[in-house]
């Protein structure tokens, strides 16, 4: 894929993924969602100056919300109140999705990395209620990520750090691991969450 195609590929992606939240039949109870206990986890763990707030420098500590970021700021005051998360995942709780599908292209140095592994890790607040997903990089550097044993197949939604990992090309060791990833990406119940780089995971040296 080359040139302009990659943007109206991404674009595609886009109502691949809500498709994906919408139409996917679901035999899968969809999670708990606690939008005011998620908001209290996140600032007492990420607001680091305590202004009740999350900027810029602060949500690097939660990748998923990161990328994120767009659609939960609703004022576009560049940082997240307490309120403004909670309305988000108050979505999550009211669409009450139990599986859904996403695409993602992973690029490497402006190429797309055609070999090797793709895992999302739950973001810290929701440990314990969604499971990680995984998917080998095809071909072209996209990845479909699964839950082992969910049916039908896919992966909730929701907010994850993005782990990647690849046997044939040297990538930097901070994408090896949950716990030193700058990457993060949020599966969402709705057509909304596009980070800046579009439907892609862009690593960088």
């Amino acid at each position: 894929m080359r040139g302009g195609n990659i943007w109206s590929a991404i674009a595609g992606i886009v109502v691949a993924v809500a498709l994906g939240c919408s139409n996917t039949p679901s035999r899968v109870a969809a999670p708990s969602w606690n939008p005011e206990g998620f908001a209290d986890a996140v600032l007492a763990k990420l607001d680091k100056n305590g202004d009740k707030s999350l900027d810029k420098a602060e949500l690097a500590g939660a990748p998923g919300l990161a990328w994120g970021a767009k659609a939960i700021d609703t004022d576009k005051n560049g940082s997240l109140s307490r309120d403004e998360l909670i309305a988000r995942f108050a979505i999550y709780k009211k669409m009450r999705i139990g599986v859904s599908t996403a695409q993602v292209r992973v690029v490497y140095k402006g190429q797309p990395l055609t070999s090797g592994k793709l895992t999302l890790v739950p973001e810290f607040f929701l440990e314990g209620l969604v499971e990680p997903a995984t998917s080998e990089l095809m071909s072209d550097g996209y990845a479909m990520p699964r839950v082992e044993g969910l049916s039908p197949p896919g992966l909730r939604v929701g907010y994850y750090r993005a782990v990647v990992e690849s046997p044939k090309v040297k990538i930097p060791a901070k994408y090896n691991s949950a716990e030193s990833t700058t990457l993060g990406f949020e599966v969402s119940p709705v057509q909304d969450a596009v980070s800046e780089d579009g439907m892609q995971l862009i690593l960088r040296d």
